[in-house]
């Protein structure tokens, strides 16, 4: 197990949200660190996810990922649906 990581907003972007950069910096500092090939990164398609800059890094880095499905129900292994 890893600690959580928490994305926080850029207050220099125009809207004071997430940015590209931001996320980077934040993979950078706190998930690298912790990523083995033993770890399922997912992500889903969010702009700052499927970003050019961003997919640029997650393959300089070596990070496998899978893309969370469009509209799919969260997934709760605890619920027999």
């Amino acid at each position: 197990r890893s600690e959580l990581i928490f994305l926080t907003r850029d207050k220099n972007s125009r809207q004071g949200g997430y940015t590209t950069n931001r996320y980077i910096q934040t993979l950078d500092e706190g998930f690298l660190p912790v990523y083995d090939d033993f770890r399922h990164f997912v992500q889903d398609n969010a702009p700052i996810h499927t970003s050019a800059q961003t997919l640029s890094w997650l393959r300089s880095h070596g990070v496998s990922w899978l893309d969370w499905p469009p509209y799919s129900p969260d997934l709760n292994p605890i619920k027999h649906i």
